[in-house]
């Protein structure tokens, strides 16, 4: 996927319009109200593999803060960080260090969400990418997770490990190297990200989705929840 001038512009004007609003971020760091019930979006899941439901487990968000999100990656602050020694413009601009970890060129996906519900379709991961999702324009969104290592229940990543977070938006977030994740949950119109990805993640997302999807080559590997029986949502 190659960045287009156009998308450029709409990227670098978001971005803009988070800096002019963070004044008023501060009030965004509790958990929101939520959308009421656990619905979500069906469009292209697999048709004939959802099974009735047979368990249920809600899940309670809880703010992101670099200790409780360590399990499953990075908030990208400068708190605990140390300047870099570069004074071009002297004390007017301070400089801090992130690294990202990728084997691959970086694509970015400009994502523009809408409230969808709070329930879990699924959780995916990625291998090659420690992938990053950043807030544009100063909107938060629901992540729900589990660590790389979590233990496997009926090939699933075990529902008692499941972890939500909100992520505030001025709180841009680096998930480790195999993180389960699911998609950011927006909780309100115009909610925009800038997400890292590349070909490999960008093509696997555009392939039919199926259940039985390992797509190790393509960088996507994807556990269904909803359709193997759980209800799983999200609570403030």
């Amino acid at each position: 996927m190659s960045t287009t001038p156009n998308l450029t512009r709409r990227a670098l004007g978001a971005l803009s319009a988070t800096l002019a609003a963070a004044p008023a971020l501060a009030q965004q760091r509790a958990i929101p109200a939520l959308p009421a019930g656990n619905a979500f979006a069906t469009t292209g899941a697999p048709p004939a593999t959802r099974r009735e439901v047979h368990s249920t487990r809600v899940l309670r968000a809880e703010t992101a803060t670099p200790a409780n999100f360590a399990p499953f990656g990075t908030l990208l602050t400068t708190a605990g960080r140390p300047r870099l020694p570069i004074n071009t413009y002297g004390p007017t601009l301070d400089l801090f260090r992130e690294g990202l970890e990728t084997d691959q060129p970086i694509e970015w996906f400009i994502v523009e969400g809408r409230p969808r519900g709070t329930g879990v379709l699924f959780l995916e991961r990625h291998q090659q990418l420690g992938q990053a999702f950043i807030p544009l324009a100063g909107q938060g969104f629901l992540t729900v997770v589990a660590a790389p290592d979590a233990p496997e229940e009926d090939g699933l990543p075990a529902p008692q490990t499941l972890r939500a977070f909100w992520v505030p938006g001025d709180t841009p977030i680096q998930l480790h190297r195999g993180t389960w994740h699911e998609n950011p949950m927006p909780v309100a119109d115009g909610t925009r990200l800038l997400v890292t990805s590349h070909a490999n993640i960008t093509l696997a997302h555009q392939q039919s989705p199926d259940p039985r999807l390992r797509g190790l080559p393509l960088d996507l590997e994807r556990r269904w929840y909803r359709h193997a029986g759980w209800d799983i949502s999200v609570a403030a």
